[in-house]
């Protein structure tokens, strides 16, 4: 190992051979040694054996350049994206650096493009996102990262082959670009293809025609004892999974709304005849029932089976949008509706086979009552009381053989047989054979026939009739004469005297004909024909003379009266701000006579009691009684004014 200044001085010859020889053999071993040499230049070479490096000065002769190992191995400096340790002598800024210990990275004018990290991972553009790869092939671009791979087959160029990419708006994208299949193994056995034509295939490596003479976009084929379909749903929820099936008049992604009688979806069922698999055995079909709109799509589901001896399916059972289910025809006019479309059947179109067939029906509006029909010797109907359970049904009706009914009673002496336990009221309906039939009450109730008498209904004693709906007495008719309508008391209007009175929530009358008068009211002399009253107090009345009628709607009488004050404000002012009108009815026509008066919401703050609001439209009247006692104090004022003026 030998360093040298590389300057010869004057000397002896023997000094100069020495120095001669030290300043070659320097040059020879590269100036190895353990130090820098004294004495630099640039481009001068340095075997550094201290830590076994190859250097060479650089040009500005300021710094040492590590070319590789002095045991043979090459290395490289550092280096950054735009001056690569390792680059190209016409393209310096396009090569291989080392970004970080354990890191190599490849820079393309000046930038880094790809980079492996310690981890084996490798990152294509994660430099200029700032990112280190994320996993081992991480493609880092700002619109639209993509692989493509292309064969002979499919020719090399853009728009060939197969690519796998995310599109700008982060979704990814396996697109095939040739009229080629996609497929899928697993074990390598082929499981999925999707073909040229955009079929899915399952189990299957070409479409298949089943169930009709289209190939299906999706098909699923199974072998063996393998569940061609399996839907589950894990979750600490209460919903499972579902199968939906959607149904737009638009294209792709366009909601355009479906029209009454279109097919929002069809399940099929097809079996092989020895032939092909498309004639379809039954099918389960959706239809829009009525006209649809924004969340509102009514809709009927169809089922339908294909006959022996037929080649496509029959509809058999309906159930439209109503909920209203049709068996033997696809218009069902009740809840259930079963129609045979044979012109002659003896066969039943509802049948129930068992030891003691019966049908049960369940009140389901809280009261636990049940009835059941039974078919047994004889049609039994049996009802449950409205707190019993369906343990505690009771025969209520029997159809015997003979055709003969009975209602309370098991043994039938006739075509119709009404019979009550107790002792309240009884009713028997027989045949013309001079037999009748009786009504019973214990209070009195009249017995009546159809033969040879007048029909009669009513008491014998003292009594009164009463009706009742929903458990509620309604009528009254009491032994008197007088009809008293929503209200017990046998009294009208507070006088007990016969007539008609109506009472409670309900007590209303009302006439309406298209001619002549509604109603009329008349007595023999004069007098009151009508007394209006209100929580029992007389409020007013209606009386006649021999040729007028008097209105008193206000009593006056001092002894109904109390808190008296003089009424001291000044009338006879509010009536300055009149405003008459003349105007038409919403209820006429625009050519009919204008009628002359005021308007209620222009007075009601100065005469209250002469504009009353309806309680019902909460629209305002005119009640001219309510007008007089200001008219009658306007007056005085008026005459007071008067007695001034005179006085002057």
């Amino acid at each position: 190992m030998a360093t040298h200044d590389y300057d010869i001085a004057n000397q002896s010859g023997a000094a100069f051979r020495t120095d001669l020889n030290n300043a070659l053999a320097a040059i020879q071993s590269n100036n190895s040694n353990s130090s820098s040499p004294a004495t630099t230049v640039a481009y001068q070479w340095w075997a550094d054996t201290s830590n076994n490096v190859m250097k060479i000065r650089n040009s500005a002769n300021n710094a040492w350049v590590e070319l590789f190992q002095l045991d043979g191995t090459l290395t490289l400096e550092d280096g950054s994206a735009s001056t690569p340790a390792l680059a190209f002598r016409d393209d310096l800024n396009t090569g291989i650096f080392s970004p970080n210990a354990d890191e190599i990275a490849f820079s393309c004018a000046g930038t880094e493009r790809v980079r492996i990290d310690s981890n084996g991972k490798v990152g294509v553009n994660t430099a200029a996102k700032s990112v280190t790869p994320q996993k081992n092939l991480h493609i880092a671009i700002d619109s639209e990262p993509s692989f493509l791979l292309t064969n002979d087959t499919t020719t090399h160029t853009d728009g060939s082959g197969t690519e796998l990419k995310l599109d700008s708006s982060g979704n990814f994208e396996l697109l095939q670009r040739e009229n080629l299949n996609v497929e899928i193994f697993t074990n390598n056995t082929q499981r999925m293809t999707i073909d040229g034509s955009g079929r899915t295939l399952f189990g299957l490596t070409t479409s298949q025609t089943i169930g009709s003479t289209t190939h299906a976009l999706e098909q699923i084929v199974v072998t063996a004892n393998q569940t061609c379909l399996s839907l589950a749903r894990f979750e600490n929820a209460a919903g499972g999974p579902v199968l939906n099936l959607g149904k737009s008049r638009g294209s792709s992604g366009v909601y355009t709304v479906v029209q009454d009688g279109d097919t929002l979806g069809n399940i099929n069922f097809a079996g092989a005849d020895g032939t092909d698999l498309v004639t379809v055995g039954a099918s389960i079909t959706a239809k829009v029932d009525g006209t649809p709109g924004s969340n509102d799509l009514p809709t009927e589901l169809i089922f339908s089976t294909t006959a022996d001896g037929a080649s496509s399916v029959t509809d058999r059972l309906v159930i439209n949008s109503s909920g209203s289910v049709g068996i033997g025809t696809s218009s069902p006019a009740s809840q259930l509706h079963v129609y045979d479309s044979a012109a002659a059947n003896d066969t039943p179109e509802i049948q129930i086979e068992s030891f003691r067939p019966a049908i049960r029906l369940k009140d389901r509006s809280g009261s636990s009552a049940s009835a059941e029909i039974v078919g047994d010797d004889c049609m039994k109907f049996s009802v449950s009381a409205p707190v019993d359970d369906s343990t505690a049904l009771t025969e209520r009706m029997r159809l015997d053989s003979s055709g003969n009914l009975g209602i309370g009673v098991t043994s039938i002496d006739s075509a119709l047989h009404v019979y009550k336990q107790t002792n309240d009221r009884t009713a028997r309906f027989q045949r013309l054979s001079g037999q009748h039939l009786d009504i019973t009450q214990t209070s009195g109730i009249n017995s009546f026939t159809s033969t040879g008498k007048n029909f009669e209904i009513g008491t014998t004693d003292s009594t009164d009739m009463i009706f009742d709906t929903a458990g509620s007495e309604r009528m009254r008719l009491s032994s008197s004469g007088t009809l008293s309508i929503g209200t017990t008391d046998n009294s009208v209007a507070g006088n007990n005297v016969q007539g008609i009175s109506l009472d409670g929530a309900n007590g209303y009358f009302a006439a309406n004909r298209s001619a002549d008068e509604s109603f009329g009211f008349g007595r023999g002399n004069a007098g009151q024909v009508g007394r209006f009253f209100n929580g029992g107090t007389n409020v007013g009345n209606i009386s006649v003379a021999s040729s007028t009628t008097a209105y008193n709607t206000s009593m006056s009488d001092r002894s109904k009266k109390k808190n008296f004050e003089d009424w001291t404000e000044d009338t006879l002012k509010i009536f300055k701000n009149l405003n008459p009108q003349k105007f038409n009815f919403i209820t006429e026509d625009d050519s009919e006579e204008k009628t002359k008066g005021f308007i209620a919401q222009d007075l009601v703050d100065s005469f209250p009691e002469a504009y009353p609001v309806d309680d019902k439209d909460g629209k305002y009247w005119f009640n001219p009684s309510g007008m007089v006692v200001y008219l009658m104090k306007a007056i005085q004022e008026l005459e007071a004014k008067v007695a001034v003026l005179e006085a002057t």
